[in-house]
């Protein structure tokens, strides 16, 4: 596996210090000056966009499902990862207009887009177009990136593709089984549960916000497309925008809904607006700790 990756990150989507703390810490090589230059740059570029343009994230398109792709829309409905998921707030299934939609990340890998390019080199029909955005199956976890000591339980997400983790414990095993005084009848099993990496976006105030599917919804841009489908959460305040996406973060939502002309998904199209470098691979350690404690009843 290669220790380095090529990213282009959209520089309308971070501030000039967000952005140079990012390739100061990822970047093989780091010039601030230079850098900072490559910025203001795009800042103008963006500046003059914000004038012609405002207003193109108002009143984004959500068409209805197609028939030729409702017996997989209805198959995606049945997951119970899906449900799991996603039923925090309303969803809706619809085709989304890709150049009326807002993008939540500002960054993208090219490794991930050149797998991505070689498999939809055009669009696909509607039934392989509709499996590519809302696949059934969620990507393995192979068993090298998933350890349990006892007590931590740890996920190395090394490409940060895994968004959306849902633990659960389970009770009322009889797996262990305990004779003689305090003996046990039931067992703890932890479940982590990797939803399907389904393309995902948030609507409040008729503005639609990509989750999840950037990659996607880039190179099937590239390749013609103009509406994807995809599972969009129906929000009505920035609470159920975080219930609904709590992987956006300490995302500032107020400079996507609210900006006349905030980052957007066809973006990272504009070469003004965008920045590629060599970094350093991404990587999470994902881990969740089980600590024993004593609490008297009141």
């Amino acid at each position: 596996m290669s220790e380095r990756v090529t990213e282009h990150v959209l520089l309308s989507a971070l501030t000039q210090q967000r952005f140079l703390a990012r390739l100061e810490q990822r970047a093989e090589s780091f010039d601030r000056d230079a850098l900072s230059d490559v910025w203001r740059a795009a800042r103008e570029a963006a500046m003059r966009l914000e004038e012609r343009e405002a207003g193109c994230a108002d009143d984004a398109a959500v068409l209805p499902i197609p028939a030729e792709m409702a017996a997989h829309i209805d198959a995606v409905v049945g997951l119970p990862a899906i449900d799991g998921a996603f039923s925090r707030v309303p969803v809706m299934f619809g085709l989304i207009e890709l150049d009326s939609t807002m993008t939540s990340r500002a960054v993208l890998v090219e490794e991930r887009l050149d797998a991505m390019k070689a498999a939809w080199s055009t669009v696909p029909d509607d039934p392989a177009l509709a499996a590519a955005c809302l696949p059934l199956e969620s990507e393995p976890l192979a068993s090298p990136r998933v350890s349990f000591d006892g007590r931590c339980l740890s996920i190395l997400d090394e490409d940060e593709r895994f968004q959306q983790l849902e633990l659960s414990v389970e009770t009322g095993s009889a797996a262990l089984e305990f004779e003689g005084p305090g003996e046990v009848h039931a067992a703890l099993r932890l479940l982590v549960g990797v939803p399907p990496p389904v393309m995902h976006a948030v609507r409040l105030n008729d503005r639609l916000l990509l989750v999840d599917g950037h990659h996607r919804a880039r190179i099937l841009r590239a390749a013609g497309a103009t509406f994807l489908p995809c599972i969009v959460s129906v929000c009505a305040d920035y609470d159920d925008v975080r219930t609904a996406a709590p992987s956006l973060g300490d995302l500032d939502l107020d400079a996507l809904f609210e900006a006349p002309r905030p980052p957007m998904l066809r973006d990272f199209g504009r070469a003004s607006l965008v920045h590629s470098y060599l970094a350093r691979r991404p990587g999470r350690l994902l881990q969740w700790r089980i600590e024993a404690s004593t609490h008297p009843l009141p």
